[in-house]
Formats: C-alpha cells, structure tokens, sequence
C-alpha cells in the first residue's frame, strides 16, 4: 500500500515540477517571470504583467507550453508501456502508471474546468492564441475523453489493471 501511495504522489509531484518548470522557463524568454507562491490548488507562477495585459502570442505560449509537453510526455510514456513493464523494480512501475495517467489527463481537466473554477491557463490560451474560450474547453474536452480510452484500452491492459470505478468504464464496450 505504500509502495502505492508513493508511486502516485512521486508522479504528481513529478507532474507539477515539470508542468510549472515549463511556465517558468517560458516565461524567463519572455522576461515575464516574477515569482511562485504556494496555494491550496499547488504551486501557481506570478507573472510581471498584470491580467488585463495579456493579450497577446507571448501568453499562449507561456500557458500553453507546459499542457502541451505533459500531454504529449503522457503519449510517450504510453507508448513505451510495454517497456516500462519489464523494469525490475515494482516502485518505478507503479510510478510510471500514475506519471502516464497524470500527464494524459491533468492538463484536459485543468483546461476544460479550470476557467470556470481558478482561471488559469485556458485563459491564457484562448487570449494569447486568439482562440474562442469555449471553443478550447470543447476540443480539451474531446482530448480529455480520448486520453481517457487511451488509458482504459491501453494502460491498464499493460499494467494488468481493471477497476469498476465509473470514470475508467470504456465508452463502448468491446464485443
């Protein structure tokens, strides 16, 4: 059980280092890095620019960067299931199940309820980029539902997992 409950938060805390790691690396190339405080949600990167001002390419790619790279690590990870199997030790296994599904699914949670909740990077997005708010919540939405099967039909069938829990139900099932 502990060996569990290790893995999962060693892979969430690995998740936030790499996904705020990225605000603040974009965000020093554009000089608008200005600190990090703590809150109840996590770690939350404070910007130079007020709010109002951002506007423009620079913010989609400093709210943007960090969901792409960990969705898209997710996808590498998935890929390499097989692999990361046949390592010896049952902590690094276990660890990257939960690394893979954090990085899948995380980020399409965060962009599809976070505006609605704290703000954060879906706003960014949809301003920097210049794309419709509601717009991105619906592609995240379908990013979210496919990464979800990807997990169910793909993952756990790698990681010898089955659950009843009603999020990790296959939207079809198979015959």
């Amino acid at each position: 059980m502990i060996g569990n409950m290790g893995s999962f938060f060693s892979a969430i805390i690995s998740y936030y280092l790499l996904h705020e790691s990225l605000h603040i690396i974009t965000s020093l190339f554009f000089d608008e890095f200005h600190s990090v405080k703590l809150s109840l949600i996590g770690p939350e990167i404070i910007y130079k620019s007020e709010i109002a001002q951002r506007m423009d390419l620079k913010w989609g790619i400093i709210s943007g960067m960090s969901n792409f790279v960990t969705i898209i690590t997710g996808y590498i990870l998935l890929v390499f299931g097989k692999k990361i199997i046949e390592m010896k030790w049952s902590f690094i296994k276990k660890y990257f199940f939960y690394l893979t599904i954090a990085f899948l699914l995380v980020d399409p949670i965060n962009l599809v309820l976070g505006p609605f909740i704290y703000g954060g990077d879906a706003l960014g997005i949809s301003q920097g980029f210049g794309i419709n708010l509601i717009l991105l919540q619906v592609f995240f939405f379908i990013v979210l539902m496919i990464n979800r099967e990807f997990i169910i039909r793909i993952l756990f069938p790698v990681f010898h997992t089955k659950t009843r829990h009603f999020f990790f139900q296959p939207l079809q099932k198979k015959r």
